[in-house]
């Protein structure tokens, strides 16, 4: 003789099975909110590509060497200019 399992532990199992894909559900539904609102916040921020960063990056770097031979450049004359002698009237 088998024993057959009651109809109330097949029922909790088939609750159990549905909560689970409820469960399942609202988690992606869940992650495709967050993301959707994370996007969103994203695009709001004032924000650059990369590409154009780098290139912003590689113009003040250029900028600031061009500063520093400046600098130089003044510096040396000056010590030119005080090396001369003063012309008198």
């Amino acid at each position: 003789m088998s024993k057959r399992t009651p109809p109330w532990v097949d029922d909790m199992s088939q609750l159990a099975r549905r909560a689970g894909k409820l469960a399942m559900a609202a988690r992606a539904e869940g992650e495709r909110g967050w993301k959707a609102a994370l996007l969103e916040l994203l695009d709001e921020l004032p924000l650059v590509q990369r590409d154009e960063f780098e290139t912003v990056r590689a113009l003040a770097q250029k900028a600031h060497d061009r500063q520093d031979q400046l600098e130089k450049r003044i510096a040396a004359l000056e010590k030119a200019a005080k090396r001369r002698p003063k012309k008198t009237s």
